[in-house]
């Protein structure tokens, strides 16, 4: 039973619940009115005066996404939320991707689909989303992120992680642990394509030259940037009139792996180009 300390039949009934089970003398009815009214009185004071927080600002767990249901569309609005965006491109949307190291989205899908929101829209690559559906996440801005956060992260990949894979599951050959060799040395960030190949080209070429390295290393940069991109180590970063690539470049975490004082594979690669330099 619920016992309530402004109810003076509640508050004899605890004092004698209190006397039985302590096996106290019986005290003076006096003394437990006294003390019954100024506990009475206290405790009104305190209802009355208590502050009481209010809820109405107060986080909700029942975040309404509406219609989104697509990893696509959610991954969007939770950059777009984080970011206190109302409108962006889908080039902004990409360079966050590749930055944070989130795959298989796709952003098309995810603008046509999010365009039906209200009025929102997808024009010319710029997504707009429908003023009052911003205003309503923006307004749950903590709960919609922490709903939206495990969908984003299913989708992130440390690329670092999957070149150690690679590493460990022998996928690069000796020539191309040379070129990875070449870039560390070298502190190479960027790797250019079709005709800004060519200095890329011509720096190895000399890289080779001077660590009297077989030629056949510096002949074949275009399979090590092939096999770059074909296990997602690097990402577009420039393109040709055409929108063709014409640079890529290495993704934040497997440059920070690969430049750290504490790469665990230097050692073998020093060891491989200590035997493969061509005697005098």
């Amino acid at each position: 039973m619920i016992r309530h300390l402004n109810n003076s039949d509640d508050i004899y009934a605890i004092i004698d619940d209190i006397i039985a089970e302590l096996n106290l003398t019986q005290i003076k009815h006096q003394v437990i009115n006294t003390e019954t009214a100024k506990l009475v009185r206290k405790y009104n004071d305190f209802l009355t005066n208590r502050r009481v927080e209010s809820t109405e600002n107060l986080p909700s767990n029942n975040v309404d996404l509406g219609t989104i249901s697509t990893d696509d569309e959610k991954i969007i609005i939770y950059y777009m939320i984080a970011k206190g965006l109302r409108k962006t491109s889908k080039k902004d949307i990409i360079n966050w991707l590749q930055i944070k190291e989130i795959f298989n989205v796709d952003i098309d899908n995810g603008f046509d689909l999010l365009s039906f929101l209200g009025n929102s829209k997808y024009e010319n690559e710029t997504f707009e989303l429908d003023i009052t559906y911003f205003r309503k996440f923006s307004n749950q801005k903590g709960e919609v992120k922490e709903v939206l956060k495990p969908i984003v992260f299913n989708h992130y990949e440390k690329v670092s992680n999957k070149f150690i894979n690679l590493w460990q599951r022998n996928v690069f050959s000796n020539e191309m642990k040379l070129f990875l060799l070449y870039i560390i040395e070298n502190k190479i960030s960027k790797l250019g394509d079709r005709w800004k190949a060519d200095f890329e080209i011509n720096s190895l070429s000399e890289w080779v030259n001077n660590n009297s390295m077989p030629v056949s290393v510096a002949n074949n940069y275009g399979v090590y940037l092939n096999a770059l991109i074909t296990n997602n180590l690097v990402y577009e970063s420039e393109w040709t009139s055409y929108g063709n690539p014409r640079e890529y470049t290495l993704y934040n975490s497997l440059q920070e792996f690969l430049f750290s004082e504490s790469f665990p594979y230097y050692s073998e690669l020093q060891e491989l180009k200590t035997i493969s330099a061509i005697p005098f």
